[in-house]
């Protein structure tokens, strides 16, 4: 199975921080720090395992509303392209 890739499109932006997903962290507020940073509005980011884990999450760290919304990239089937074409085998 390929490693998963997603693209994160940020509608309203705020600084925040990545962590791990490991354990049950997140609901504590706890987990080891993989980025900090400022999301901006209208920004999109390619993420894929070299970038963050397909488990994490994000902890807002501003005042201001974080809305973002991630979409898996998923690899076409080999015979995608056939089925598009209206071919079958």
């Amino acid at each position: 199975m390929p490693a998963a890739r997603w693209v994160t499109v940020v509608r309203s932006g705020a600084r925040a921080e990545s962590l791990d997903g490991h354990g049950h962290g997140h609901r504590h507020g706890r987990g080891q720090r993989i980025r900090l940073g400022t999301l901006a509005s209208g920004q999109g980011v390619h993420n894929g395992p070299d970038v963050l884990p397909l488990r994490h999450f994000v902890r807002n760290l501003s005042g201001q509303t974080l809305v973002m919304a991630a979409v898996e990239l998923r690899a076409a089937r080999p015979d995608a392209a056939n089925v598009e074409k209206g071919k079958s085998e």
